[in-house]
Formats: C-alpha cells, structure tokens, sequence
C-alpha cells in the first residue's frame, strides 16, 4: 500500500509541474503505462490510475487501450489482444 502511495505522490506532483520552463500548471497529462495489463508487475500502475479517477473525477480522465494486432500471412491475428 506504501509503494501505491508512493506513486501516487510521484503523479501528482509530475502533473502538477510546470512543462518547457512556464509556470503556469498543465491543462492536460498523458501517463503511458507499457508493459502487459494483467502481469503482477503491473499491478501498482493501474492501481495508481485507479485513484487518479477516483481524486479527479471519472469524467476528467480517459484511458486509452492500446494493443498490437500482428499480421502474418495477410491475416491479422487478434488472439493476444482478446486476453
């Protein structure tokens, strides 16, 4: 729960900053998250995601999934994706 925290103090404070040297506050932060949705490793990020929602309004952030569809043989392949 500490490390959770953690990242979440991190977020805030990353979206708060001031970008390229200005010292007004961002209308807008993208947060990309990598990795595979499900591995334990991941875990902490969506969780920190999660809160984000829940400290700024569900209507004030869009999550975006992301997935490549390989081709091969002139046929995508969409098995990866579906899990």
């Amino acid at each position: 729960r500490a490390r959770i925290g953690m990242m979440s103090n991190r977020r805030r404070a990353v979206s708060a900053a001031p970008a390229l040297q200005r010292e007004e506050t961002p209308d807008m932060c993208v947060i990309e998250l990598g990795g595979t949705v499900g591995d334990i490793e991941s875990m902490p990020f969506l969780e920190a995601i999660r809160e984000l929602q829940l400290q700024v309004g569900r209507e004030n952030v869009l999550v975006v999934h992301v997935s490549l569809i390989p081709e091969i043989g002139g046929e995508q392949k969409t098995k990866p994706t579906q899990h």
